[in-house]
């Protein structure tokens, strides 16, 4: 396990760095989806003095004040970082960008996937070499292609933190084991369809009338599996993925739950998807992630 002997060895600069590479593109692309829906959806005028979610925030506990200029500034800054994280043009500084656009972001409106890009786009900040391997080719010299494994093994050890929390919250939630949470919130998006100014997805006729059933305990029952089976593929995971013989395995298993998730709401859902996926590739050996990247690319 390779990060495993990186730790041990105190992080040598001989790993190649070719999944990093990998990881930062399919990154940025999450960045880059994620930003286009939200502009979309009016999320630049989220934040002016006469709206709710200002008001809310001037009375609400916490350090960090965010003035509406300051919102939008970053809110402009945040597309060329992103795209300058996916073009390889400073891309360390480009993370460290994206990486406050997400802590102002979590500060005004909380929620848990924008704390877990915030800790991606800080590990990407904090990877030497980053520039380097960006325009990455088999022309380049082999200490070009190499780094610490530092920044990989801070993406993972996110990654492995993220499904282990989420899935023991899960696990503590009686309403979530019952089925009672996922059944509530497919009702929900049945009810509020009409209500919407944005497509969020479309699920056939039969899906909608056997989960969204009138009857709330039989919804429940019929939802039940689907929580317990999250909260088990959620404990494993980690433990997949971190067995560098089966992780591939394990990173199949991931990408068919996400993709999963991702059914329920795919506008909303598609760029935490990408993003998590995207670390899989870090999990993998190195070396032969290398070998199939030169390979590729030759």
């Amino acid at each position: 396990m390779w990060w495993l002997d990186a730790f041990r060895a105190n992080f040598p600069a001989h790993f190649p760095l070719a999944p990093l590479c990998i990881f930062r593109i399919l990154f940025a692309c999450a960045c880059l989806q994620k930003f286009f829906v939200e502009t979309k959806r009016g999320y630049y005028f989220y934040y002016e003095p006469h709206t709710f979610l200002y008001v809310q925030r001037q009375f609400a506990p916490g350090i960090l004040r965010v003035s509406p200029a300051v919102y939008k500034t970053l809110y402009v800054l945040k597309f060329f970082a992103a795209f300058f994280l996916l073009l390889g043009i400073a891309p360390q500084f480009a993370a460290a960008i994206l990486m406050t656009w997400f802590i102002v972001e979590s500060a005004v409106y909380f929620k848990f996937h924008v704390s877990y890009f915030a800790l991606l786009s800080g590990a990407l900040a904090l990877s030497p070499g980053l520039g380097a391997q960006l325009s990455f080719n088999p022309g380049q010299s082999a200490a070009a292609r190499t780094g610490d494994g530092f920044g990989p093994f801070l993406i993972i050890t996110t990654t492995v933190f993220l499904y282990l929390v989420t899935a023991l919250r899960k696990a503590q939630s009686i309403e979530f084991t019952s089925g009672g949470t996922l059944a509530a919130s497919f009702h929900a998006l049945q009810n509020e369809r009409s209500y919407k100014h944005h497509a969020e997805g479309w699920y056939p006729a039969p899906v909608v009338k056997y989960f969204d059933c009138m009857d709330e305990e039989r919804a429940r029952r019929r939802w039940r599996p689907f929580a317990l089976a999250t909260i088990a593929i959620e404990l494993a995971l980690p433990l997949l993925l971190l067995a560098t013989p089966i992780s591939q395995f394990g990173a199949a298993l991931g990408i068919l739950f996400h993709c999963c998730v991702t059914f329920l709401l795919p506008l909303t859902l598609t760029h935490f998807s990408l993003a998590t996926i995207s670390t899989y590739v870090l999990f993998l050996d190195p070396h032969f992630v290398e070998k199939v990247f030169l390979h590729w690319s030759a």
